[in-house]
């Protein structure tokens, strides 16, 4: 999601945004184009680095001492999409200065593996029974989420337009790690601090933008440790180093003016002619593309094992292999930097893209067929035979590639075009289910093909539309060895597992892009040749094309129904459940579109992708299973889905209320990617499904400045989900089992809106021009809307108070207790509270004097803020039975969440320290979707829910120009969040029951503390 409307917020709406600068505004302080401030983004593919781990574990009781030293290591892979914003100082033709840098979106992944050495002594009595040691292959699955930078540069101008610099400075990792990658469960989440170095070069095109290319060094460590001792003593100590390799890829906008450096000053004027071509120079734009296709995979898994045991040797040998075929679907978001030439009508060019967000995954799903023998002392047992349904799951991460275009154009705005280039995929598996003894992450080479069409809006915006073919082959192979010595008896065992899977790929893809061209105008622009009438109508304030972003957050309901049957020997177990819940989350989307006027009367519709979706559906209810001939169950049954992207199409039709304000209505179709969390698909069926649905609401449309204007809306969104699969089992000790599963859910999703609008072409000045004051009141830097993207990082504390009860028992004949007792656990736990995120906002100020004040509305698009608490929970458990005694029970719990998304409505007042420098005070109100881990949930408790808090704060705004300031502001931030849950499961059958409650409550408070860095843009109305 997030990846793209963040890209697409500094990287295209740049652009347009310094187009909107008014000619009155002061002239720049700093007029060298190389000594300015800067803003930008960078893509970055890590490729060649290497992690490390060292673990050091102990588990110590009475009767067992198990201790544990692993030595682990392996590759590091992956992308990541940063922002920046920095200053640079000329001396000459030396350049210095400084950034800083954050990450808005990581799909790095730092998998280790290696021999893990166990010794372990079992004991009774004080007497030792066995003394194990030996190694086994183990590791761990560490991921890079979200970092933050603070980097010095320093260069020499080889020519007015090219810089070539060394880099070096601090940084600061947040990792992931496993929820259960050791004994116990310690804090999963950990700030690194690192440093980088590194080389680069930067060529400018123009007085304002430049292109960066740069080789990164990045070294981070991390340590982990904790000790328990409560009956069982445990211990663990985890150190991790990551050195990293990184290319990056970077465009950048400066704030500078012309100057006596200016790259373009000393273009000859042939080049400059080029580039005034429409068609031909450097451009950079953003993609969405939302497909589906096919993977094929052999999949073949060789284990054997070798007990030497006394006198006897016993080998068993299991072979598992499957020929798999599935689905692959989802969507992607990418960007793309190229350059075109022009010949005639004949235009050709190269360009790079990198994902910045995708949601592709497959599973290919088939017959496993397992066969396995055995031997004792060379006498062979018979060979057993196992057929099962057996499949794997990979996603497609992220993506870079290298891709050529030719076409020819078909009239003076329309280019129709081939594309084919080489692409290069990151496959990964899902959490938790990585194969111990290869890596998670995985680059695997490919290639595309397609064919597409540009549509030139103006001389520097347009459309592409474009179908393509990707195709990759991901070959993966794991191997797993153990080996251990009884040191009494001289007993050994040894086993080695070798895995291969060979998938191929392949995936059809529609894609819609923005692209805008660096240059100026030239004489195949389209803009010149069109009829006067076309051309009036394309500068009316409210009709011609347009693109935007919204941010949007909800919550709804959703109802279903579960049923399996199982027939086994001619006897058939049926299995059905009612199920309901709750939708919840938020989503960013892009758009892009068209509007009429006609007098008053506006129509149009858009074209809207969601780029990143936290919209999590979760039901619950109760299951009934007949198992013949008298026995019934009854079980708490949970279904969950995540509506990870969206394509729709929209149209809307309103009334100028005023010259300004556009009140409309909208509907129109939505087609949703909905996904089974990274542990829910418990059957062989297609993770990913496209679902079609629709939608309709209603909203308000003003317009802030020429090409810019805001929008609030209402939407409801209908889908109905069905799934289903048949399959047989034809187990190793005969017979066959039949089995079928349908389910359905329907989702009403209720959400509110904001949206910010970029029309494309010759706008008229706004209708708030025309209020009363002077052009130098109406254009007060300080006054105005303004909108902007924060980047944050911090960490605090969470607090949880957990309660559980159960009551369990077993009645033989009913309504007797033969066996069972009540228990009540309660306790307080904490922990820590640490992560990122990045901001959207918009606002208003107004000045008085020295004195500012306004509100903002902010949203975060991009979450990666985890806690999780730690401590003893302490009760009683009593015997339903005859004495129906009570004894103490204390046990220890943890309890982990995250802060996948915030909402939040900001008021700030502030002092004009100078004319260029605001600090100010901020407080408001905040919203936050906090949900389980993919892999961790509550059995009949919600996943996802909002929770309402506050903040406060304070911080400093710089004026930059006019226009643009960048804002640091500390924050504290509180919510505070209560969840139940509850799951009953019973088992009757003639003169037997068994019987258990389960319930649960946690009241939890966090307290967060942020440090942001902000760049703002403040709208000017009277242009």
């Amino acid at each position: 999601m997030h990846r793209l409307l963040v890209a697409a917020s500094l990287l295209l709406p740049a652009a347009a945004l310094a187009q909107d600068i008014p000619h009155r505004v002061r002239p720049e302080t700093v007029p060298d184009s190389w000594a300015a401030p800067y803003i930008g983004a960078y893509y970055a593919v890590a490729a060649g680095g290497r992690s490390s781990e060292l673990a050091d574990e102990a588990n110590i009781s009475s009767s067992q001492t198990s201790l544990m030293k692993g030595d682990f290591s392996g590759p590091v892979t992956g992308s990541m999409v940063e922002l920046f914003a920095g200053r640079n100082w000329r001396f000459g033709n030396f350049i210095v200065g400084g950034q800083v840098e954050a990450t808005v979106a990581s799909d790095i992944a730092a998998s280790v593996t290696g021999p893990l050495q166990l010794n372990q002594v079992r004991r009774f009595g004080g007497v030792i029974l066995s003394s194990w040691s030996g190694p086994t292959t183990n590791g761990n699955d560490p991921q890079l989420r979200f970092r933050a930078g603070l980097v010095g540069r320093a260069g020499f101008l080889v020519r007015p337009n090219l810089l070539l610099y060394g880099l070096a400075g601090l940084e600061f990792g947040h990792f992931i790690f496993p929820d259960d990658d050791d004994a116990f469960g310690s804090a999963n989440r950990n700030w690194a601090l690192g440093y980088t170095a590194g080389a680069g070069l930067e060529a400018r095109y123009d007085d304002h933008w430049s292109l960066r290319a740069e080789y990164r060094y990045l070294h981070f460590a991390t340590a982990r440790s904790e000790v328990r001792d409560i009956g069982t003593y445990l211990s663990s100590i985890r150190h991790h180093e990551v050195d990293m390799h990184v290319g990056k890829v970077g465009l950048v906008y400066s704030f500078g003016g012309s100057g006596p450096s200016s790259a373009m000053a000393a273009i000859p004027p042939l080049s400059r002619q080029v580039w005034a071509d429409s068609w031909a120079g450097p451009y950079a734009g953003i993609y969405f593309g939302a497909g589906a296709g096919h993977a094929a995979e052999n999949y073949s898994s060789v284990r054997n094992l070798t007990n030497i045991w006394g006198a006897d040797t016993t080998t068993t040998n299991q072979t598992k292999r499957g020929q798999f075929a599935g689905g692959m679907d989802g969507s992607m978001n990418e960007v793309f930097l190229g350059y075109n030439w022009r010949s005639g009508r004949a235009v050709a060019g190269v360009q790079a893209e990198g994902t910045l967000f995708s949601d592709v995954g497959l599973k290919p799903v088939g017959a496993l067929t397992t066969t396995m023998s055995s031997a004792m002392n060379g006498v062979a047992d018979p060979t057993t035979l196992d057929v099962r349904p057996g499949w794997n799951n990979q996603q497609l991460r992220s993506m870079v590639g290298l891709a050529g275009r030719a076409g020819f154009l078909a009239t003076p705005d329309l280019l129709l075009y081939g594309v084919g280039g080489v692409e290069f995929g990151h496959f990964v598996y899902p959490r938790g289910r990585d194969a111990i003894g290869g890596n998670n992450g995985k680059w695997a080479p490919g290639y595309t093909a397609g064919a597409g069409a540009e549509l030139r809006m103006t001389d520097h915006w347009s459309l592409r539309g474009e179908y393509r073919y990707l195709h990759f082959d991901v070959d993966r192979n794991e191997t797993i060895g153990s080996a251990s010595v009884e040191a009494i008896s001289g007993d050994t065992s040894e086993a080695t597992t070798n895995t291969a899977r060979q998938t191929a790929a392949d995936f059809h893809i529609g894609k819609i892009g923005v692209v805008y061209k660096f240059g100026g105008a030239g004489p195949a622009s389209a803009m010149a040749a069109m009829p006067p009438s076309l051309a009036s109508t394309w500068t009316d304030g409210w009709a011609g094309p347009y693109f935007g972003a919204y941010f949007s957050a909800g919550a709804g309901v959703a109802r279903g129904d579960f049923a399996t049957i199982s027939t086994s020997s001619s006897v058939t177990f049926p299995q059905n459940a009612a199920l309901a819940g709750t939708m919840t989350g938020m989503q960013t989307d892009l758009f892009a579109g068209y509007s009429l006027r006609s007098d008053r009367f506006v129509v149009g519709g858009q074209v809207e992708a969601t780029q990143y979706g936290d919209v999590a559906v979760k039901m619950a209810g109760m299951q009934t299973t007949l198992l013949p001939p008298t026995s019934v169950q009854t079980s708490t049954l949970d279904q969950s889905e995540r509506l990870r992207s969206m394509v729709s199409v929209v149209g809307r039709a309103g009334f100028l209320a005023t010259p300004n304000l556009l009140l409309y209505g909208l509907g129109g179709l939505a087609l949703g990617h909905f996904k089974y969390p990274e542990q829910g698909d418990r059957f062989p069926d297609p993770v990913g499904k496209w679902v079609a649905g629709y939608t309709v609401g209603a909203g308000g449309e003003l317009k802030v400045a020429r090409h810019w204007s805001l929008r609030t809306e209402y939407r409801y969104l209908h889908f109905d989900i069905e799934r289903g699969a048949s399959y047989d089992i034809f187990p190793a000790a005969g017979g066959s089992t039949a089995v079928s599963f349908a389910s359905r859910t329907s989702t009403d999703f209720h959400l509110g809106k904001v949206g910010l609008v970029y029309r494309v072409g010759e706008d008229s000045p706004s209708a708030m021009a025309a209020l009363p004051g002077s052009a130098e009141a109406c254009c007060d830097r300080w006054t105005g809307f303004s909108a902007g993207i924060y980047g944050a990082g911090g960490a605090g504390r969470v607090r949880d108070a957990i309660t559980s009860s159960s009551d369990n028992r077993t009645l033989f004949p009913p309504p007797v207790i033969l066996s069972g007792s009540n228990d009540f656990q309660s306790g307080e736990l904490a922990g820590d509270v640490s992560g990122g995120m990045i901001d959207l906002f918009a606002g208003y100020n107004w000045r008085a004097g020295q004195f500012v004040i306004g509100g903002q509305v902010e949203a975060t698009v991009f979450g990666d803020v985890g806690m999780k608490s730690r401590g003893t929970l302490v009760g009683t458990s009593t015997s339903l039975v005859p004495p129906l005694t009570t004894v103490p029970t204390i046990d220890q719990a943890e309890f982990a969440q995250l802060l996948r998304s915030r909402a939040g409505l900001i008021g700030r007042a502030g002092l004009l320290a100078t004319p260029n420098l605001l600090v100010y005070a901020l407080a408001g109100a905040e919203f936050g979707h906090f949900t389980f881990q993919d892999t961790v949930d509550q059995l009949g408790g919600a996943y996802g829910k909002w929770a309402f808090g506050y903040t406060a704060g304070a911080g400093a705004e710089l004026k930059l120009t006019d226009r643009w300031s960048v804002r640091g502001e500390y924050r504290i931030m509180r919510f505070n969040l209560d969840r139940e849950a509850a799951n009953v499961f019973t088992h009757t059958d003639v003169g037997f029951a068994i019987l258990s409650a389960n319930s649960s409550t946690a009241h939890t408070r966090t307290d967060l503390h942020l440090g942001k860095v902000g760049v703002a843009y403040t709208f000017c109305y009277c242009d």
